[in-house]
């Protein structure tokens, strides 16, 4: 990996983290209103998506430490998607 890739990546890390962890808190919601719905079986999946989440925010969290990265995000860019999934 070259110098400016590692930093590139350094300043990524955090972005993706916070973005992450915004998608988590959705995914935690999501399975509130399954859980009130008596969707037991839509709430088994989002269970198994929210545990599969945490992971990744660890794994993200642990990879902005390695690097030394911002503990705080860059500021926001945009997506080509919308952030508004619900």
């Amino acid at each position: 990996m070259h110098a400016h890739e590692f930093e590139k990546l350094r300043i990524l890390a955090p972005h993706w983290r916070a973005h992450s962890t915004g998608h988590s808190a959705e995914f935690r919601q999501w399975l509130e209103c399954a859980t009130k719905a008596e969707r037991p079986d839509v709430a088994h999946l989002l269970q198994e998506v929210v545990g599969r989440a945490a992971a990744l925010d660890h794994a993200l969290e642990a990879l902005c430490a390695l690097l030394g990265s911002m503990s705080a995000p860059h500021p926001h860019h945009h997506h080509p998607h919308d952030h508004s999934h619900g």
